[in-house]
């Protein structure tokens, strides 16, 4: 039975994926919960099915022509699926982008691209460098002689030159002033070096917050921190894909017919290569290595260090599914602990086709039931739970409990409430939805606040006992007893070394404020009190390092350019991110895969 599996399995894989995705494509333009023939909408225009999965499909037999030893399962499925939308609505915004910006790109552009500056992947090609330098000479004579990498590298030039130049285009716009890089060189260069006694309020035990006093913090910030936008609430049923005892029956029959063979005398590192499910090391025949107790889940341990070099173990289970073990070595490592190697056979205990298509089959019924009498009778009538979203907003990409599905986020605000939405594929299974309840703009309700108001309330009163307490301090000794003072009551002295402004310190992290104070000290100088919104604290400057302007005339030129790309990337990444955003991509691909 596993001879012919073995002869045709990554055929069998990579054409059942192929027909699965295509399948399914099919079955949702013809399914009732499928309306739409147009898998999503990228600046409000249709992405018809048709177009869309005859270009997913190239890709992915692409991507199988590329990596031919490469298993196609439903996780790479999964991977290649979202990989290639993302790569396709990408490049859909950014062709748009090219026609704004009126980005042409001629034969001559491409011919002085590839002359003059060839794609860095190449300049670091070893293959075209001399001494860990890119050769020029070396490049162009390959170039002038291989007809075949000249015609590959136009096409990749043609292909990629028009990103290059809207990109350097839109960082064109952003405009930098040299002298804000040398004010940036300034405040990272400025460096102080002490101690710090850290009158932690965490110390201090909680203050009482009345209920008095928390209905009046909630009603004089109530505009500014509890005012919400419109929103809306979901009732959902999650339905799991889980192994049904079918699934788990065959994961064993499997695990044993492939411990047959093992039995049989064929090559284990083989055996590896063709059935194990651990994408990890079946490509290496299994091996992972030498590893010490501990590395491994206990019942894996248990099983590996009590065989003697070359035996192999009968199949065992774990979290993971059935294992088949062979150790290889055995030593001591450095610090003398056992240490083990092994390889081993991995055989995933994961729901068939059948489970998952049951799974939706059941889910397509609960819609079907709950779009006539609604999510919750239905779920009663199948005996399901029905759960409650936390309300989101128009703006939310992800739905909380539920998963990041932005076309759900129209839908409830476009819906009425009571419409329930066909099934939508979980990564564990499905769920189906029904708009539960539509708020406008309102108020978080004061009971829903009343513990995070009673923390921040409690909080400010330790705070400010903390600043008296640091007040007092200060003021019972000089300030060459104040370490000593400090450790003697129990107040943390934290050591801090070359903090800049933007330094973040041990056990007291980023503090702008308390940075700028210490920035202010020099060496050998102790503070006052410093008061800040996060603490109170005193300092003794060890170390005050000044900026080297001296450094800074000497590398300005580079200094400035180096500057100034990180503003122009910076400015091209929140430009990118305005253009996703006006793009509106509308996400309808669970109605079909």
């Amino acid at each position: 039975m596993l001879e012919g599996l073995r002869k045709n399995q990554k055929w069998v894989i990579f054409a059942t994926a192929i027909v699965f995705i295509l399948g399914m494509a099919v079955m949702g333009v013809q399914s009732t919960f499928a309306p739409k023939p147009y898998v999503g909408k990228i600046y409000g225009k249709k992405i018809l099915v048709s177009d869309y999965d005859k270009q997913l499909k190239q890709y992915i037999q692409q991507y199988q022509q590329q990596n031919p030893d490469t298993n196609i399962d439903d996780q790479t499925i999964q991977r290649l699926s979202e990989e290639f939308w993302q790569r396709f609505v990408t490049q859909t915004v950014m062709d748009k982008q090219l026609k704004r910006y009126h980005i042409k790109v001629s034969d001559n552009d491409v011919l002085d691209k590839i002359k003059n500056n060839p794609p860095q992947e190449l300049q670091y090609n070893p293959n075209f460098q001399t001494n860990g330098v890119f050769d020029k000479q070396k490049y162009m004579n390959l170039l002038t002689t291989n007809e075949e990498f000249a015609k590959n590298l136009e096409q990749y030039v043609r292909a990629s030159l028009p990103y290059e130049l809207l990109e350097a285009k839109v960082k064109k716009e952003a405009k930098v002033v040299d002298d804000s890089a040398r004010i940036d060189y300034i405040a990272k260069n400025d460096f102080v070096s002490g101690k710090v006694i850290n009158f932690d309020y965490n110390k201090l035990p909680e203050e009482n917050v009345t209920d008095a006093e928390i209905k009046a913090y909630y009603e004089k910030n109530k505009e500014k921190e509890y005012k919400k936008e419109a929103s809306c609430k979901l009732k959902f049923v999650r339905i799991s894909v889980e192994p049904s005892q079918q699934d788990i029956s065959q994961a064993k029959l499997d695990v044993d017919d492939i411990y047959k063979e093992v039995l049989a005398g064929k090559d284990f590192a083989e055996l590896a290569k063709t059935y194990s499910q651990d994408p990890g090391s079946a490509q290496r025949g299994g091996d992972l290595g030498y590893f010490a107790q501990g590395a491994m889940i206990p019942e894996f341990d248990k099983v590996v260090f009590s065989l003697p070099v070359g035996s192999v173990s009968a199949p065992f289970k774990t979290m993971f599914g059935w294992h088949i073990v062979k150790v290889t070595g055995k030593k001591n490592n450095d610090k003398g602990q056992p240490e083990v190697q092994a390889s081993h056979i991995l055989v995933q205990i994961k729901a068939s086709d059948k489970t998952r298509s049951d799974a939706k089959i059941k889910a397509e019924d609960l819609y079907t039931l709950a779009d006539d009498q609604g999510i919750d009778k239905a779920a009663k009538q199948m005996n399901l739970k029905v759960e409650l979203s936390p309300e989101f907003d128009k703006k939310a990409e992800y739905i909380p409990m539920i998963g990041r599905f932005p076309h759900l986020v129209t839908v409830a605000f476009k819906k009425r409430v009571g419409f329930v939405e066909k099934p939508l594929k979980l990564q564990d299974g499905f769920v189906v939805v029904e708009v539960a309840e539509k708020l406008g703009k309102h108020y978080d309700e004061l009971a829903n606040v009343k513990e995070a108001i009673k923390f921040n309330l409690s909080k400010e009163k330790r705070i400010a006992k903390a600043a008296a307490i640091a007040n007092a301090f200060a003021k019972k000794a000089t300030p060459d007893k104040y370490l000593a003072m400090a450790a003697a009551e129990g107040w943390s002295v934290v050591e801090f070394n070359n903090i800049n402004v933007e330094g973040s310190l041990p056990e007291i992290g980023l503090n702008k404020d308390l940075n700028n104070a210490l920035l202010k000290l020099n060496a050998g100088q102790t503070s006052g009190v410093i008061k800040t919104d996060k603490g109170s604290y005193i300092a003794v400057c060890t170390v005050r390092a000044k900026p080297d302007m001296n450094a800074w005339n000497r590398d300005k030129a580079k200094l400035i350019q180096d500057y100034r790309n990180q503003k122009e990337n910076q400015y091209y990444s929140e430009w990118y991110r305005k253009v996703m955003e006006e793009a509106k991509v509308e996400d309808l691909r669970y109605l079909y895969y």
